[in-house]
């Protein structure tokens, strides 16, 4: 704040101050000088600020020799982190092809395989079965990342792998078929003079009808018998799945070299190194090549070279990054720590002067003249203290205007039951007298969203205020506020002599009314209360008026609460299964006209808008979880609205008949077309069930009809139908079993054995799951049904 100016001229307050010092007038200057400047350092306000600027010159001193010290350091200390990750990589590599070697030699010598060798050419495929057994047993282990174990027999050019058998031609040019590994490199490798051997990585694909499907990036790993090679393993090694498990850098820049500089793996997209193996100077360094750093490694039993490439942009701009990070740091807390302390220092300094001046002058009295003195504060002290009374001035008007914002909240809380504290809400809340509460419940039509600009929450803040200006104008204590986002709470304290409530509110509904094209409101008072304390209850009983707003599109008062029904259902249980299985069965009519017939008895019954979109909701759950089962959940929102989205904008009986029409129609015949496709795996599953559904059924007995594995036969089913084999069944046994309950009188061990089941409790267990009830009170509540 600017400081008010000495009274009188320039001439006479110099004159003023040599008649206080005369005898400094003539003589002894240079004493005068050094005695002022004395008094000057001397001031508590030099004193602290110099204590200050001492600590931050010593804290700046030891921050700047550690970040020397630090920086000099983090580029040794990344270097070695990438050194020390590419040796936990070779590591890894290293023993992980180790113990993937031994497995194999392993199962070479195993005496399954050694029968195999010996009988060749003739083949004994119970012992053939074994083998795959023990493959797939070990391919099943995921930290081996194998693809698949193959074994090649040479004589028979017969082939054994995980899922079964082939000849070697088919093996190699169907199912593992690359165009770096023809047919004829295999046969060849049985001449090579070596025990075993790792092979670059390359792409294989199946030939599958006419699409091939990529088995991805194989690295394979040939072990044999050097010396009588009759027989040959290959190890197929997943090489993106080992390159994530063992390569655990932010450098995913990664190559692998045989002996003799062959690339082996190569996460890069060109991975020439520039320089041969026989230059590096040591079995393990780095080099910086062009702008990069070559981190590599020579492991001494395989003689594979392991070199992981760190641009060096990553080094650098990581040390760039920090001497930034730290210098805008040091020079910011140097401005922050220089300004905080002559801040720190003015704050510290002036009111102690302040608080000297002010008992000076309090002591000599209101009117008493002010001594002169050289510091300034003494001359703004008057003007501070008027200040501060104008400034109380001000926080007293402000708080007289904001009592009635506090007596909002204070209503809020009370509505809600927080608790505070009991003296502001005797403060604040209005006298103890009789009071009557009304709730406007808000809804926005569709139409509101999409011809409206603003959004449904200013239209609620212009509703509470027409709201606050009608009820103001009636009545005189009447306070408006809004509760939620779409609800607004009138407490009015009625009078005599002031209009009745309820030709209020019917007045405010004829105006509602001209905009019901974009909303309606639900309107509901409660009774009148004698006192405040009971504004809880009028605010429950108010929203439990709400609950019975009955069907329709216009604003309502709703004044009587409707029937009540504890527990209200549309479908019975029987109804649930028989809509779940038309509409599993793509039967449009049907479940189009049971949900017809729903909607009426709720109309018949006279239910709410709420019990009609609560129905609604749990509909439409059902149906979309059979949409999901069958996959076609998708297409809900494939164009428009979802269906929520339009459920939530019906609010007549011809809406949400329209609605259901029109939804369950369409999603009935997505399931009827996808059960329509034929196909023949499915068709034969479906036809052998509906046959044999009372026998011992199993997945690997159907799969072995189809000649396919029973894992295949799981995977295509269940992509298929949505459903696993094994609930598909029990689900159909269960719905012959209700059918058979229903309508004939067999003993429920003779309805379990018919439906395949030869352990009734098992049966019993079974039907319970799937229909919610044992099997004999199931029949006794479908005999007493209509």
């Amino acid at each position: 704040m600017r400081q008010p100016p000495l009274r009188g001229t320039p001439a006479r307050r110099a004159n003023g101050i040599m008649k206080l010092h005369p005898a400094k007038k003539r003589g002894n200057g240079t004493m005068g000088k050094w005695h002022q400047l004395r008094q000057n350092t001397n001031s508590l306000f030099i004193k602290l600020l110099t204590s200050f600027m001492a600590i931050i010159v010593l804290l700046i001193s030891f921050n700047f020799l550690s970040y020397t010290f630090f920086r000099n350091n983090v580029t040794e200390e990344i270097l070695r982190y990438n050194k020390l990750n590419l040796d936990k990589t070779v590591s890894d590599y290293e023993k992980h092809l180790t113990l993937v070697r031994n497995l194999a030699f392993t199962l070479y010598f195993s005496p399954d395989v050694e029968l195999l060798k010996i009988s060749s050419p003739r083949i004994h495929y119970d012992v053939a079965g074994q083998i795959r057994q023990n493959i797939r047993n070990t391919i099943n282990n995921e930290n081996l990342y194998l693809n698949n174990l193959i074994l090649y027999f040479r004589e028979t050019g017969f082939i054994i792998e995980r899922e079964g058998t082939s000849p070697a031609e088919t093996m190699f040019t169907k199912y593992y078929r690359s165009d770096s590994y023809p047919y004829d490199f295999w046969k060849n490798e049985f001449a090579r003079d070596y025990s075993y051997k790792l092979f670059p990585a390359a792409s294989f694909v199946e030939q599958a009808w006419e699409t091939p499907n990529p088995k991805g990036t194989l690295i394979p790993f040939i072990i044999k018998d050097s010396a009588n090679a009759k027989l040959m393993i290959v190890a197929m090694l997943d090489a993106g799945k080992m390159f994530g498990a063992f390569h655990q850098s932010i450098n995913r820049n990664l190559i692998v070299l045989d002996r003799d500089g062959r690339t082996i793996f190569s996460s890069v997209l060109s991975p020439e190194l520039g320089i041969t193996l026989d230059k590096l100077p040591e079995r393990e360094g780095y080099l910086k090549i062009g702008t990069d750093y070559y981190f590599y490694s020579k492991h001494a039993a395989s003689g594979f070279t392991y070199v992981n490439i760190v641009p060096n942009a990553g080094v650098s701009q990581q040390i760039v990054k920090l001497n930034v990070i730290l210098v805008t740091l040091l020079v910011l807390a140097i401005v922050i720590s220089v300004g905080t302390s002559v801040l720190f220092s003015i704050r510290m300094n002036n009111p102690l002067k302040r608080i000297v001046q002010s008992v000076q002058q309090l002591n000599a009295g209101p009117h008493a003249p002010r001594a002169r003195s050289p510091i300034k504060e003494f001359d703004i002290i008057g003007d501070r203290l008027s200040d501060l009374m104008q400034t109380n001035r001000v926080i007293h008007e402000d708080l007289q205007h904001k009592n009635s914002l506090l007596q909002y909240y204070t209503y809020m809380n009370k509505l809600k039951m927080i608790r505070t504290n009991g003296l502001d809400w005797k403060e604040s809340a209005e006298p103890e007298k009789p009071f009557v509460l009304t709730v406007f419940d808000i809804t926005f039509r569709r139409s509101y969203y999409d011809q409206m600009e603003t959004d449904s929450d200013f239209a609620a803040y212009f509703l509470k205020e027409y709201i606050a200006t009608v009820m103001g104008d009636k009545y005189a204590d009447a306070t408006v506020f809004q509760m939620e986002k779409n609800q607004i709470l009138a407490l009015v304290f009625p009078k005599d002599g002031e209009p009745p409530l309820a030709e209020t509110l019917a007045e405010m509904k004829r105006t509602f009314d001209r905009d019901r094209h974009y909303c309606f409101l639900t309107i509901a008072s409660s009774p009148v209360y004698p006192d405040s304390s009971r504004f809880t209850e009028a605010y429950e009983k108010a929203l439990a008026l709400l609950k019975h707003r009955p069907l329709g599109d216009d604003t309502i008062i709703v004044t009587e609460p409707g029937e009540a029904r504890d527990g209200f259902h549309t479908f019975t249980l029987l109804e649930e299964q028989e809509f779940h299985a038309n509409l599993q069965a793509g039967n449009a009519p049907a479940v189009v006209q049971q949900t017809m017939r729903a909607l009426a008895a709720l109309h018949r019954k006279r239910a709410s808008a709420r019990e009609f979109a609560e129905f609604s909701r749990d509909l439409l759950n059902k149906t979309v979880r059979v949409l999901a089962a069958l996959q076609l959940d998708g297409r809900l929102h494939a164009e428009g609205d979802t269906p929520g989205e339009r459920l939530a904008d019906c609010h007549t009986l011809e809406r949400y008949e329209a609605f259901w029409t029109g939804f369950l129609s369409e999603a009935a015949g997505w399931i009827k077309r996808k059960k329509e496709a034929h196909d023949p795996i499915t068709s034969f599953v479906f036809h052998y069930l509906e046959h044999h559904y009372g026998e011992d059924i199993s997945l690997e007995l159907l799969a072995d009809k189809l000649n396919i594995t029973g894992a295949y036969l799981s995977t295509y089913f269940k992509e298929k139908t949505g459903m696993n084999f094994s609930d598909y069944l029990n689900g159909m046994r269960m719905n012959i079993a209700k059918e058979m309950l229903q309508h004939s009188t067999l003993k429920i061990q003779d309805v379990a054995a018919k439906v395949g089941y030869h352990n009734v409790n098992s049966f019993i267990r079974m039907f319970k799951r799937y229909a919610g009830l044992p099997p004999g009170e199931f029949r006794k509540t479908a005999q007493q049904e209509p």
